[in-house]
């Protein structure tokens, strides 16, 4: 009998239920292991705990922006990580360098 390969893990980092709960369904199936953070204290928390390959995270979090958890010190989360993903709606072209310059891309 052949071994699943193991899963991707994943951490959303997201404070909107309804968010969320898309984000679960678009990765659901059995590439990524999901674990949910709604604010960055939190997603700091799991990170250090399973050290996820993929961290995607909303700009606007309830106390810190998505930007500023990707730079957070000590380990600079986005140098630990294969993919770093910003969700936003932000347009504007200063908002998308901050973006960048954290070291995500974005959508």
């Amino acid at each position: 009998m052949t071994e699943a390969p193991p899963k991707l893990p994943v951490l959303v980092v997201e404070d909107s239920p309804f968010s969320r709960k898309l984000l679960e369904h678009a990765l659901a199936g059995d590439s990524y292991s999901l674990l949910f953070a709604e604010d960055g204290k939190e997603a700091l928390q799991l990170f250090k705990e399973h050290r996820t390959a993929i961290v995607i995270t909303d700009w606007m979090l309830p106390d810190s922006s998505g930007p500023e958890l990707l730079r957070t010190n000590p380990r600079r989360i986005y140098r630990l990580l294969h993919l770093h993903h910003l969700l936003t709606s932000m347009t504007e072209k200063e908002d998308i360098i901050k973006g960048l310059s954290s070291g995500a891309t974005t959508t």
